[in-house]
């Protein structure tokens, strides 16, 4: 019964898997696009602004330690998903103006 099971989940998951190329959501097309070494670079440059690595800095620094780091990386997720789900909601607006 196990096989059974086993065999049937895989085997649905290989059919979705052969899915054509042109079922990319546009969206998430328009996000990959916007990667670039620059981008990379430009994160890599925000984070190195924060001052520090060190995991016992201050977490409640708003410009300076691994605590900013951890808040801006928040933001960053928080905003990447409303823009992905197109959430309406007035705190995008605050987040991007950081």
């Amino acid at each position: 019964m196990f096989k059974t099971i086993f065999f049937v989940i895989f085997g649905i998951c290989g059919l979705l898997a052969d899915s054509p190329p042109n079922s990319i959501n546009p969206q998430i097309e328009e996000i990959l696009s916007q990667i670039s070494a620059d981008n990379i670079a430009n994160i890599q440059k925000k984070l190195e602004s924060f001052g520090t690595r060190n995991i016992y800095s201050a977490t409640d620094d708003p410009s300076h330690g691994i605590g900013a780091a951890r808040e801006w990386i928040a933001d960053a997720v928080f905003v990447a998903a409303a823009l992905l789900w197109l959430i309406p909601d007035r705190r995008i607006e605050k987040r991007l103006a950081r």
